[in-house]
Formats: structure tokens, C-alpha cells, sequence
């Protein structure tokens, strides 16, 4: 399994910057990219992509 990138209407103004992760929000985690909308680079914390991945 893997992070849906939320459409941009999903998002709140933090996460479409790419400050914030797509998948809880947190703006203070580590973060890896995990894709793009309107030429903007998107993020998930680590913690969100490791729990997408386990399946949990």
C-alpha cells in the first residue's frame, strides 16, 4: 500500500504548499516526497509512509 495524494480540494493550504504531510498534517515530522499537484511537491511524514506500507 502506499500514500493517495489527496485531490486538491482535499487539501488545506499547508499541505498544497508542501510544508505539511498529505496523509495527517503534522508540518514538524521528516518527510519524503510522494507526488505532485499543480507543480507543487507533496509530502508524507515518515510515520504515514511506513504505516501505508505495513498495511496497518
Amino acid at each position: 500500500m502506499s500514500i493517495t495524494v489527496p485531490i486538491p480540494e482535499q487539501l488545506n493550504a499547508p499541505q498544497a504548499d508542501g510544508r505539511a504531510c498529505v496523509a495527517c498534517g503534522t508540518e514538524t515530522a521528516a518527510m519524503r516526497p510522494v507526488g505532485d499537484r499543480a507543480g507543487v511537491q507533496l509530502f508524507a511524514c515518515v510515520a504515514c509512509i511506513d504505516h501505508a506500507e505495513d498495511g496497518r
